[in-house]
């Protein structure tokens, strides 16, 4: 039986005994020749033109086609498949994407996944794997591996609005695509005031492991703001009291998490740093194109103002860090004026009157978000935009009064290509820190 395929699961083939699901071969007349129709089992993908018969017991990559091919000692091919980014030079083996972290297997059931196009008004959960296009749930192969729910998708499409539920201790975001990857509408995955994005990092214990959030003040000094691609910014000073420090420089890329919390006012009752923006991977085997009004939002959210019961003052909460994106394939393009990777940082909040206000969220505008005002002049400093830092909170303007917290932090994007470098064409934008690599590649079967 020829098994011919583009690609195939490596749970139901590799490691399967017996073989894989393969579709029937069409009946051959006496020199070998097709006289059926092809096969149509949907499983598995188009068939791949090779010569056939094949040369017995041997193993062979065709540097010619980049086909694959196993042959029986009966001269019929037992496998064959198109390399994803060729034969390798030193081995008759196919070189493959390697996804980073440690998603191959997922992506080697792409090929007979669903395609998946998001049009409108989409939402994505991370926590529990639904998908929404409207009001109608799509369904997409998906699972939970070390904090990240992936999503495994034969091509991906995002031509609408796709919001990204926020959610305390949701995973993060990865799509798995065997084919392209083209995202013209936007795909917001940032947080939103206090509420942090898919995979958002609570900063609350500050003494526990690669905590990057912002620092809760004493008294009346400001919050720092969250952490990320590069370190957040200061509370502002009250009287003796310095302000607290900003979250510590941390890149979430591998292992993949969303952005650094900014920190908490606690007087009485609670005045929330802004969140952390969320976490996304998209792979893909061949290429990600984002263009036309193409935008991917992973930014922190605006420090939250609170006014204590009976006028009670408080000191300005801190921005929330920004998230991190990765992207990978062997092509990443972005292309258009329109087009924006952004991991800002939002703003902090303003020392707490009736008339203050809270930080701005990060968003994906050219400017940095803003920080809360306050009638004292405690203003709440700005959030990072990577090419911007954050700016501290304002010290108290007067005596026994509060300071603003300080701004959180741009989040980190990696970007993986066969070139390791990326170059946005056309006004093509990414606010956020950035660094490039090459792609990863693994040699299968």
């Amino acid at each position: 039986m020829l098994r011919s395929i583009i690609w195939y699961s490596t749970i139901s083939c590799f490691a399967a005994v017996g073989g894989c699901r393969f579709p029937d071969l069409p009946a051959l007349d006496e020199d070998g020749n097709a006289v059926d129709a092809a096969p149509t089992d949907t499983a598995v993908d188009a068939e791949v033109d090779a010569p056939f018969p094949c040369q017995p017991d041997t193993i062979d990559c065709d540097e010619g086609t980049d086909v694959y091919t196993e042959c029986s000692s009966e001269g019929i091919a037992t496998l064959q498949m198109q390399c994803p980014l060729g034969c390798a030079s030193d081995m008759e083996k196919c070189v493959d994407v390697d996804p980073s972290n440690g998603l191959a297997t997922y992506l080697d059931m792409a090929a007979t996944a669903p395609d998946l196009v998001l049009t409108g008004t989409s939402t994505i959960n991370p926590y529990d794997g639904t998908i929404l296009v409207g009001a109608v749930a799509v369904q997409v192969p998906n699972f939970t591996t070390d904090g990240i729910r992936v999503f495994v998708v034969r091509s991906l499409s995002v031509e609408g609005t796709v919001n990204v539920s926020r959610r305390y201790a949701s995973p993060s975001l990865a799509f798995v695509s065997h084919g392209d990857v083209t995202v013209s509408g936007l795909l917001d995955i940032s947080a939103q005031g206090a509420e942090g994005g898919a995979g958002g990092m609570w900063g609350g214990d500050q003494s526990a492991p690669n905590n990057c959030g912002g620092h809760w003040p004493m008294n009346d000094a400001g919050a720092g703001g969250g952490g990320g691609g590069e370190m957040g910014a200061m509370g502002g000073a009250a009287a003796s009291e310095s302000g607290a420090a900003g979250g510590p420089v941390m890149s979430f890329i591998e292992p993949l998490s969303g952005g650094c919390e900014g920190g908490t006012v606690q007087v009485g009752e609670y005045s929330f740093g802004g969140g952390g923006g969320g976490g996304l991977q998209i792979t893909s085997r061949t290429a990600i194109t984002i263009s036309g009004s193409g935008v991917i939002d992973a930014s922190g959210g605006g420090a939250a103002h609170r006014q204590q019961p009976g006028g009670f003052p408080i000191a300005g909460a801190g921005g929330g860090g920004g998230g991190n994106v990765l992207l990978e394939a062997p092509q990443v393009i972005l292309d258009g004026p329109a087009v924006v990777v952004s991991t800002k940082g939002g703003g902090g909040a303003g020392a707490s009157t009736s008339t203050s206000s809270s930080g701005s969220d990060g968003g994906y505008d050219a400017s940095p978000a803003p920080g809360g005002t306050s009638p004292s002049q405690s203003h709440g400093g700005r959030g990072g935009t990577g090419a911007d830092v954050p700016f501290a909170g304002q010290s108290a303007g007067c005596s026994g009064c509060e300071a603003g917290g300080g701004g959180g932090a741009a989040g980190m994007t990696m970007f993986r290509n066969l070139a390791g470098a990326i170059a946005p064409q056309n006004g093509a934008v990414v606010r956020s820190k950035s660094m490039s690599a090459q792609i990863r590649t693994r040699l299968v079967p």
